[in-house]
């Protein structure tokens, strides 16, 4: 994957290509188009290029809706990276609008107890640390883990995510003792989902080593 290799452009180059074979193959509004545009939106996202990036999401979002339907994890996962598109081109309120719509929806959809309404908290927290909002982003994360750990199939990696971002909270915060614990949890369910040699645990390893000399 030359994307997660670092390769941004020619990652782009060879998902524009893809698209442009699935377009003429396919037709503009087969799933399989849409799944390409929502990719090569993430790479133009994490190229800063977020005019262009925003394009290409909003146009995967329509043909997940169209093919998929409003409540479809699929559709409603389109609509959580539609969010974080308008935020970063400058439209928040636009940007909560989505959020919390696809909050909405998975906790509608699923419950409050699903997996899928864990990872809707954690978007939900996101935002709300862009917001300034940092108690109440905890509340979200800590909520999201209790769901997740009470689920009767344990997702490490979910869990993984949640406690990086709840660690990283704590760290900006100053609060460097519960950031380690939580980074240091998250780096013990790597292990198990990923092994040590995955680049997302030797990234976690990384910042419990820097925590443990701020601790």
């Amino acid at each position: 994957d030359l994307h997660l290799e670092g390769d941004v452009n020619g990652a782009r180059r060879l998902v524009e290509q893809a698209l442009e074979i699935r377009e003429a193959t396919l037709g503009p509004y087969h799933p399989s188009v849409g799944i390409t545009l929502a990719s090569l939106g993430q790479i133009f996202a994490d190229m800063g290029q977020y005019e262009t990036s925003h394009k290409y999401l909003e146009r995967a979002f329509a043909i997940r809706k169209r093919a998929l339907g409003d409540s479809h994890p699929e559709t409603v996962s389109n609509l959580a990276k539609l969010a974080r598109s308008f935020w970063n081109i400058g439209n928040r309120s636009k940007a909560w609008s989505c959020i919390r719509e696809a909050h909405k929806i998975r906790e509608k959809s699923f419950g409050n107890k699903h997996p899928l309404f864990a990872r809707s908290l954690g978007d939900m927290a996101d935002f709300l640390i862009k917001d300034g909002k940092l108690k109440l982003a905890q509340k979200y994360l800590e909520r999201a883990i209790g769901i997740l750990r009470s689920a009767s199939q344990k997702n490490f990696r979910a869990l993984a995510s949640i406690h990086t971002r709840l660690g990283s909270l704590f760290s900006d915060q100053g609060k460097y003792d519960r950031a380690l614990s939580c980074f240091e949890q998250a780096l013990e369910m790597r292990i198990s989902a990923l092994g040590d040699d995955h680049t997302q645990t030797q990234r976690t390893a990384a910042v419990v080593a820097i925590l443990k000399t701020a601790v």
